[in-house]
Order: C-alpha cells, then structure tokens, then sequence
C-alpha cells in the first residue's frame, strides 16, 4: 500500500497482551525448531 495515512488512521496492528510479532515463514520455522530443541531434557 502506497496510501497516507490520513489524520486519525494508525499504521499498526491491534494488541491485547502488550506484545507483537511479524516474521516470514522461514523465521517461524527456526524459533520453532529452537523452542523444541530447548523444551527437551538434557540427556
């Protein structure tokens, strides 16, 4: 989108919790994979 934001629009998204992530599907994929590899127990 190439629009202005006009006097009362906002450029973001809403938020309940505080917190906000964006990331393309590659990214998603590597935090997930780090998550699992540390949710394992140690050996």
């Amino acid at each position: 989108m190439d629009e202005e934001l006009g006097g009362d629009d906002y450029f973001g998204f809403g938020v309940d919790a505080g917190m906000g992530c964006i990331a393309d599907i590659q990214t998603q994929a590597a935090f997930q994979a780090y998550w699992a590899g540390r949710l394992e127990p140690a050996s």
